[in-house]
């Protein structure tokens, strides 16, 4: 027997993105997305989340959210994320996306991403 959360049950307010966290795999193309849905529902009190590490994917995505919806460089939002949860790690390509991100934002590049923060 399997046990999903109640939240999973309602669809309209669900928004799953089947990405491998691999190097190969493209965020960057759903930020837009996310962003939106996030915006959707933030309003309502709080918006979960997840991956099954909750290391790379999802960190990058809230990460993302940060960037485009309250404004926040990419360092900013690094480092806003990281209090909230000091394991996060995106792979190298996330965090190269995310620098693209911000880019597509600003307009141009804001954070150094080859330092070792990153």
């Amino acid at each position: 027997c399997l046990f999903f959360p109640s939240f999973l049950e309602d669809k309209e307010k669900l928004l799953h993105i089947p990405i491998p966290d691999s190097l190969e795999a493209d965020l960057f193309s759903h930020f837009v997305t996310i962003c939106h849905f996030i915006d959707a529902y933030i309003h309502k009190g709080a918006v979960l989340v997840f991956s099954t590490f909750g290391i790379s994917r999802c960190s990058t995505a809230v990460m993302a959210y940060l960037i485009h919806s309250c404004k926040l460089y990419l360092k900013n939002a690094w480092n806003y994320v990281q209090k909230c949860k000091n394991n996060m790690r995106p792979n190298r390509a996330f965090v190269q996306q995310l620098s693209d991100w911000e880019q597509r934002i600003y307009i141009t590049a804001i954070t150094d991403t080859s330092e070792p923060n990153y």
